[in-house]
This record gives C-alpha cells, structure tokens and sequence, in this order.
C-alpha cells in the first residue's frame, strides 16, 4: 500500500490584542508555545510543517530552524486564514490544521498525528476546560483529506460571509464545524454536538489572555507526564 503524504500548517497569526502581545510566545515549561509544538511535532512526525505567522514577526516566530519547517506572513484572524492558506493545501493527500495559541500536550498531538481517518475531524474539549474555570469549548485544530478541501475552505467563506452580514455573532472556526456539518443558518448559536468532533480531554488547552498562561502553568504540577 503506497504511503500517504502529509502536511501539517499552524495557523499562528492573529494581532492578539486581548492579550496585548505575541500570545504564541509565551513561555510554559521553561519554552514558547509555538516552540513546544513544533518541537513534538518534529519528535513525532517527519511532515512537512508550515508555521503561519502574524505580519512583520516571522523573524521571532522562527523558532526553529529546520528543513522540515516553512514560516509564512498573513495577515486577518485565525478563520480568514484558513481562507488564505487553501493555496498551501496542495501536493498531499492528508492535511493537519493547528492553532498556534494552544498548549498541546504530547498525547494530544499523537491523536491527532495519528488519526487518518479521511473525512474532516475537528479537534476539540467540546465542555469546561480542566485547566481554566471557563466553561466552553474550544477548537484545537483539524484534519482532512485532500479529497474535502474545497468544502471546507467554502465552508470558511460561508462562515465569514453570514458574520459580516450580521447573521452570526463570530467568524470562529467552530461556526465553519457547524456549517461543514449541516448545521441550519439559524442554528448556528447553538451547540450541537457533531460526528464530526474529536474530544481531547487533557491539559491542552488555548491562549486567549495573559491569566490563561498562569492557570496553564498551575495546572501542571509535579505529577504531570508528559512522556
């Protein structure tokens, strides 16, 4: 059986104006955010990496140096991204999607390496977080075939096009799960719990602020593995 080729592209852009400054970073466990997910991915995997980073900052972005990695300029938020990057989802049969602003731990980025299945999964803690006393979900990332690209990425402009026309709150990538799966316009505010969800119930969790960084870091304590 031929090999499936795959690309991973980390979506590290955005202006992080909520937490005042280059939120991808921040030091946990003594090392940027960015930094550690690149790290376990290099350790985990032999993809291709490409690192999509906010305008005039690729120089700090950059890590890494490695042949294995790629770091491109964007501008807009993370869900235009997804939008702007379709040209870079080209040339592999299999594609990951990242946020830059999560810390993974190694179980969870295993998962997700690991996981082939072909149709599109998206990666999230779809209740409270076990890290902060927020009480959501969020997204940590998605993957695909290269056979579902095109709906995806229509799904992105869909998304951003209800936002702008005031029929949806936000533009995040959980109203493009939504739309992806089916969901009626009108129901977008809603939370349907969706096939399409793989639950990653750990210490992973987002940046969104400077005080999630501290509750991240708390939530590590000495009998954390992360092996």
């Amino acid at each position: 059986m031929d090999q499936k080729s795959t690309k991973i592209v980390i979506l590290a852009g955005g202006d992080s104006e909520r937490f005042g400054g280059p939120k991808h970073l921040s030091e946990i466990l003594g090392e940027p955010i960015i930094k550690r997910t690149l790290r376990l991915l290099m350790e985990l995997c032999s993809h291709e990496i490409t690192v999509v980073t906010p305008p005039n900052l690729l120089s700090a972005y950059s890590v890494i140096e490695s042949n294995q990695i790629k770091y491109l300029e964007r501008s807009g938020p993370c869900l235009q991204k997804l939008v702007q990057i379709e040209p870079l989802l080209v040339g592999a049969d299999h594609y990951i999607v990242l946020l830059g602003d999560v810390f993974f731990t190694r179980r969870a980025l295993e998962s997700i390496i690991g996981n082939e299945a072909r149709e599109v999964v998206f990666y999230c803690r779809y209740g409270p977080s076990l890290v902060s006393e927020r009480n959501w979900g969020e997204i940590f990332g998605l993957s695909f075939s290269s056979s579902f690209r095109d709906e995806l990425v229509e799904a992105a402009r869909m998304a951003h096009a209800f936002f702008r026309q005031g029929l949806v709150s936000r533009d995040a990538i959980w109203e493009v799960a939504k739309l992806y799966g089916g969901v009626p316009i009108n129901l977008l505010q809603t939370h349907p719990k969706l096939d399409s969800y793989f639950e990653i119930n750990d210490h992973t969790d987002d940046v969104d602020y400077p005080e999630d960084v501290g509750r991240i870091r708390e939530s590590l304590t000495s009998d954390f593995e992360d092996v």
